[in-house]
């Protein structure tokens, strides 16, 4: 259906920020729409190939008992509505199809809608860690942001200068690069 076509270039143009939230909900709505009219024909289809039936059960109980000149004008009749009745159907299954096609692309919709908040709600948590992290000395920021980053690998891989409490950012660094004094006599298990 060439329509899912647009639909995802459309989910691929709103998770980049080139189509609006409010865009996107307005083509889902009228989606929406689309499948429910969809479900009215088909709904209504169905009711006329019932009526339908009912009068081809009709003529067939009215040829039974007529003549053979009402006989023949009532078979013709009868071939007639079968072609109608067999295009109908036809047509009601053609419906069914492209309602249950249409409401794929509905739900394609709303699946991109809840990825496209679930992706807000995690940039709004990062631009709110970034703030905290902007109310906060450049040493702080550095060793909350290895943390944040990190997790419980940071604790184990940060190690700060017993003089000035600075991060270490190497340990290959043989001196503190902030106050200068020697790392060598200060390891653990490598003084001489």
């Amino acid at each position: 259906m060439p329509r899912k076509k647009d639909f995802w270039e459309l989910a691929d143009s709103t998770i980049l920020g080139r189509t609006k939230k409010n865009e996107l909900l307005q083509i889902a709505r009228s989606e929406h729409q689309q499948v429910q009219l969809y479900r009215a024909q088909v709904e209504a289809q169905a009711q006329q190939t019932n009526s339908e039936r009912q009068l081809l059960d009709q003529l067939r109980s009215q040829m039974k008992h007529s003549d053979d000149v009402h006989r023949q004008v009532l078979e013709e009749l009868f071939v007639t509505f079968e072609d109608q009745q067999q295009n109908h159907e036809q047509e009601l299954h053609r419906l069914q199809r492209e309602a249950k096609d249409w409401e794929n692309v509905a739900q394609n919709y709303e699946d991109a809608i809840v990825t496209y908040r679930s992706e807000i709600t995690y940039l709004q948590s990062i631009t709110q860690r970034l703030k905290q992290f902007g109310q906060m000395s450049p040493l702080e920021a550095g060793q909350a942001f290895v943390k944040w980053l990190f997790g419980a690998q940071a604790e184990e891989t940060i190690e700060h200068c017993p003089d000035c409490n600075s991060i270490i950012s190497s340990l290959d660094y043989h001196f503190c690069p902030y106050c200068g004094s020697d790392r060598q006599s200060s390891r653990p298990g490598q003084q001489a």
